[in-house]
């Protein structure tokens, strides 16, 4: 069945949940590993909002509209928001804040932190690459409804190769191959 020019699949049943969670860490840290200079970030790090050092987690969902109306990550951002926020009438981000930009598995995200330092000049000491909404759905039960706070076991993958990812209990939303080419096309 499709959903507003997006399919809805179950989730590949060929992985148990240990291998689903391994192999979703090892394509998420194959992508951060192209943006060296910024550490990665796996959900398990952040603690009630905060990483080790103590220092503040902003979480910037930098996804597609599209992506973000099946769900998001609880208290995340979007791109939009966070630049209003705290990119505006020249603000800069507080010392005491990490910025972890989120996307499905890294690589977009990826983009966002390399754009943050060079275009707005965010040093990649408040930088993290965080692995993605997908190695979120393994260390949590929900992720919530956008604008409601709704939980939610919807996740958008952007496209069924990514799929395979999603912890079990997960319903898995991506869009077509041609909307994913299109999407993947116009970029941000």
């Amino acid at each position: 069945p499709y959903l507003i020019g997006m399919a809805e699949v179950p989730p590949p049943p060929a992985l148990d949940a240990a291998e689903r969670r391994r192999s979703c860490e090892a394509e998420a840290l194959r992508y951060a590993e192209m943006f060296p200079g910024v550490s990665p970030l796996s959900p398990g790090d952040v603690v009630e909002g905060s990483i080790p050092d103590g220092r503040r987690v902003v979480l910037v969902d930098v996804r597609r509209p599209g992506e973000r109306a099946v769900s998001m990550v609880p208290g995340a951002l979007s791109q939009e928001e966070f630049e209003a926020q705290y990119l505006s009438e020249g603000a800069q981000v507080p010392p005491d804040v990490v910025v972890a930009p989120h996307c499905t598995i890294g690589y977009r995200s990826g983009q966002y932190c390399r754009r943050l330092h060079t275009h707005w000049g965010v040093p990649t000491s408040q930088l993290r690459n965080h692995l993605g909404i997908l190695a979120y759905t393994h260390v949590t039960p929900h992720l919530v409804e956008p604008g409601t706070g709704t939980p939610t076991t919807r996740v958008h993958t952007f496209g069924a190769p990514w799929s395979r990812h999603a912890a079990p209990g997960f319903e898995v939303v991506h869009f077509g191959w041609l909307r994913m080419l299109w999407e993947g096309l116009m970029g941000r």
